[in-house]
């Protein structure tokens, strides 16, 4: 195309062109060459239409070029690859030339000592071949300066750096132009690497063939044979090892067709084989060989990088194993089994009890289906761990059998315990391949066992410590068990199990009335001999063997066995010799103090009596006092400011002596059972109004502030109206009459589901706690007499005896310098309770109050 592109350009143009170096490949009957041409042209002269050429063979000149530039082009690879090097020997002189990389290539630690012009010396060359090959390089060397051809050798060399080496020498003479050599070049190529492989390639295919005919397993080559529609029809053995012939009966079948040797061979077998030479993907399976009653592992697979139809075929006789594995699944059968209608778990762990390769659950445990290594610190808390770990190496370092209880963490992540059993499973040299083990839940049977230990210690420092005697006898009556107190009360030390003191025959026993009792009628043989279940409380006379008698409480219980049936006996003895005493004593002091109480209420009931009378009688003449006095303030005739002063006095000391009597009347009223007390349903709020309306004046005389907390209407207390409105405003009296100037008194509430607690609190100067101590004292005013206001010191006892008789409660809290706080609290009604309960007179006599002050 570019030639006839350029002829085109001349005869448009006209102008000359050359064309050189023209490739053009010809075809020859013996070989295929190149041929280089160098083309001229110009237009026909005269201007004629149409190109003149000449060619020119420059073929050799070209060629000679590409030689020059493929000789430059290896020279510089081999240069720079350093792994080719050459030598050139002048076979006049016995000279040779080498290259830069010559000491690289053949391992020279510096390249060989040389002559001024560059030459080195043959022997020179020598030195670095190893001892067993220089004759074969001198040999052709030899040949060499004789001008015959070697062609290819290979040696070693061994370098500075004490690595040997191998290295391939090719050697080409160079003729002068008479024919005879001059010059010898070789190419040094190190193939070190190509020999080891080949080397090792050999060791490789010795191994493999000692390997192939060593190994147990059967082993051989087959080639399929396949009909004219690729269907697999039978194949040749090609190679076979000794093993194939033991496993497969067959007596050197190599060269031979499988069907040949067997013609109704199963075909199924053939077509398997079939599969993995068309498809080249490796079939693994089990085939039954019926004429031979074995099971064979097969494993076929294509050898690679082969382009025809072998595969190799590699079977084990698996016929033991499959009794084995057979054995080993019912064996496994039957423990899964046996695992699933009991409470035990399964675990396997590794030789040294590192891993835990699995544990099945059992729903109190967690599983594990993969290896876990963290095993004993997620299964066993801490404090068992050195308990566990001295146990497992100790099962490790014996090959014996491991046995521990000890707790570990449930599902729930709680504490539990389990019995755990291991045994190791050993191999044909007796070492441990694996431990197989058990474990069971036995934290319910521990929990009973560490309540029953708890009972029985318990028991046991009860039967020790206890107050009481205590012995046991078995079922005969002989002494089994003895505390402390049985042998106090005895006097002596029993014989534990001695024969000779049943029943307790070494000491008498009498009743109460001082009748002897035979040992074979006492109440523990009663209660062996099954003539009464138990004893309770059977008052006896114990005499003892220095003669003295002391009064005990006998208890007998019977003890049973799981059948019911009478093993022995408990006999619990309380001394009542003192109480006895005692008793005795009471009984003749009982009189002398009937008599002293009979006095006494008498005596009680006449000073109530007599202060109620006292008290009638002393309100008729000082009811008389006070009305002439009273005539005497509002008279016509005008009175001194002396009598007016003196007429004041007797006023106010006759209304201090009747609020005096009138409590003491109402004190003597209580002790004496004559005051009547009515519970109703009250409302709080009327009773409250009422008490602020009556102790208002006497807080604006006081100049004391009052405040009422609201209350709703719907607050409804059990209590007498009347006494309720007597307690409240003696409770507001003291508030104001006991503040400080321009004080404050504030009432509030406490209203809960059951109770209503009134608060009275003032501003005063507070009480002390030994004050506090002697508040509800009758006629104690804790030093109050001293002040200005008046008062009695009945009040607050009148208050306190009323409300018990309400079924009520009264209390104080003081603080010295800020103030009191007296409250009472009640009952609450609604008015379902007041429908369903009838309003009580209840009187109140002197038994009912003390006891609600006990």
């Amino acid at each position: 195309d570019e030639i006839i592109k350029e002829f085109r350009h001349t005869l448009e143009t006209g102008e000359p062109h050359l064309v050189s170096e023209l490739i053009e490949q010809r075809v020859d009957i013996n070989a295929i060459g190149y041929y280089a041409w160098e083309i001229h042209r110009m237009p026909l002269p005269d201007g004629k239409k149409g190109v003149v050429c000449y060619f020119q063979d420059i073929s050799q000149r070209v060629l000679a070029q590409h030689k020059i530039r493929d000789s430059e082009w290896r020279l510089r690879y081999a240069t720079e690859s350093a792994k080719l090097t050459f030598v050139e020997v002048d076979l006049a002189s016995g000279a040779a030339y080498t290259p830069e990389n010559f000491a690289a290539v053949m391992g020279y630690a510096s390249p060989p000592e040389q002559e001024a012009d560059g030459a080195i010396g043959i022997q020179a060359l020598l030195e670095h071949v190893v001892p067993d090959d220089r004759p074969l390089v001198q040999a052709s060397l030899d040949k060499f300066f004789n001008g015959e051809l070697v062609g290819k050798i290979d040696y070693r060399v061994l370098g500075d750096d004490h690595i040997e080496r191998w290295i391939e020498s090719k050697w080409s003479i160079e003729d002068a132009h008479d024919g005879k050599p001059i010059k010898s070049f070789a190419t040094n190529l190190d193939i070190t690497e190509r020999k080891l492989a080949e080397l090792a390639r050999t060791e490789i295919e010795e191994r493999y063939r000692i390997l192939f005919n060593g190994m147990d397993e059967g082993y051989c080559i087959i080639e399929m044979i396949f009909d004219a529609n690729n269907k697999p029809i039978d194949f040749l053995y090609c190679e076979v090892n000794r093993a194939f012939m033991v496993h497969s009966g067959m007596i050197d079948p190599t060269g031979k067709t499988l069907l040949s040797i067997i013609p109704n061979f199963d075909p199924n077998l053939i077509a398997a084989y079939g599969r993995v030479s068309q498809t080249g993907e490796p079939n693994r399976f089990e085939y039954h060989v019926d004429e031979l009653n074995r099971v064979l592992d097969i494993y076929a697979f294509k050898i690679s990088g082969i382009e025809n139809n072998k595969i190799a075929v590699l079977f084990t006789d698996i016929t033991q194993r499959k009794e084995s594995e057979k054995a080993l699944f019912d064996s496994k059968k039957r423990l899964q089994t046996f695992l699933a209608v009991s409470s035990d778990v399964i675990y396997e762990l590794n030789p040294d009890w590192s891993v835990l390769n699995q544990l099945d659950d059992k729903d109190f445990i967690v599983s594990a289906k993969k290896s876990n290594a963290d095993w004993f610190k997620e299964y066993i808390p801490s404090h068992h761990q050195p308990l566990a770990r001295a146990k497992i190496d100790e099962a490790i370092k014996t090959k014996s059998f491991y046995e521990l209880e000890h707790q570990f963490y449930r599902l729930d992540n709680t504490l539990g315990w389990v019995y755990s059993r291991a045994v190791p499973l050993l191999d044909e040299k007796g070492e441990v391949e694996e431990w197989f083990g058990t474990a069971t839940d036995i934290t319910e049977r521990k929990l009973e066992q560490e309540s029953l230990r708890h009972s029985e210690e318990r028991f046991r420092i009860l039967f020790e410590l206890g107050p009481v005697a205590m012995y046991t006898v078995d079922a005969v009556g002989i002494i089994q068990e003895f505390n402390r107190n049985a042998v106090t009360l005895w006097g002596r030390k029993p014989l534990r199990g001695d024969s000779s003191e049943r029943y307790c025959c070494a000491y008498k026993i009498y009743k109460p009335d001082g009748a002897l009792i035979p040992h074979a009628e006492s109440p523990v043989a009663a209660v062996l001999n099954g003539q009464l279940p138990m004893a309770f409380d059977v008052e006896a006379i114990l005499e003892r063997v220095d003669g003295s008698r002391i009064h005990v409480l006998v208890n007998v219980v019977p003890l049973l066995n799981n059948k019911g049936e009478i093993v022995g006996a408990m006999n619990c003895m309380v001394d009542m010799t003192y109480r006895k005493n005692v008793e005795e004593a009471l009984f003749n002091n009982n009189l002398e103090l009937q008599a002293a109480k009979l006095a006494a209420d008498k005596a009680n009931l006449a000073k109530s009596e007599f202060l109620s009378s006292m008290s009638h009688e002393l309100r008729t003449p000082l009811n008389a006092i006070l009305g002439f006095a009273q005539l005497l303030e509002i008279g016509k005739a005008p009175l001194t400011e002396s009598q007016t002063s003196s007429v004041k006095q007797i006023v106010q000391a006759g209304w201090y002596l009747l609020e005096l009597i009138n409590e003491i009347l109402d004190l003597a009223q209580i002790e004496s059972g004559q005051q009547t007390i009515v519970l109703a349903r009250v409302s709080v709020s009327e009773v409250m109004q009422d008490c602020a309306a009556m102790i208002e004046p006497l807080a604006t005389k006081q100049h004391i502030t009052t405040t009422f907390a609201p209350l709703t209407d719907d607050a409804f207390v059990c209590a007498d109206k009347t006494r309720l409105k007597q307690i409240m405003v003696n409770l507001l009296t003291n508030a104001i009459k006991y503040n400080k100037p321009n004080g404050s008194v504030m009432v509030d509430y406490t209203l809960s589901q059951k109770t209503l607690r009134i608060c009275v609190s003032d501003t005063g100067a507070g009480l002390t706690e030994g004050e506090l101590a002697q508040l509800f004292q009758p006629f104690n005013r804790l030093g109050r007499q001293a002040i200005a206001e008046e008062g009695t010191g009945i009040g607050l006892i009148v208050c306190k005896r009323l409300i018990a008789l309400m079924h009520g409660k009264i209390g104080v809290q003081s603080t010295v310098g800020v103030g009191s706080q007296f409250w009472i609290e009640l009952d609450v009604m609604t008015q379902e309770d007041a429908s369903m309960t009838e309003e009580p007179s209840l009187s109140a006599n002197h038994q009912d109050f003390n006891a609600s002050f006990s």
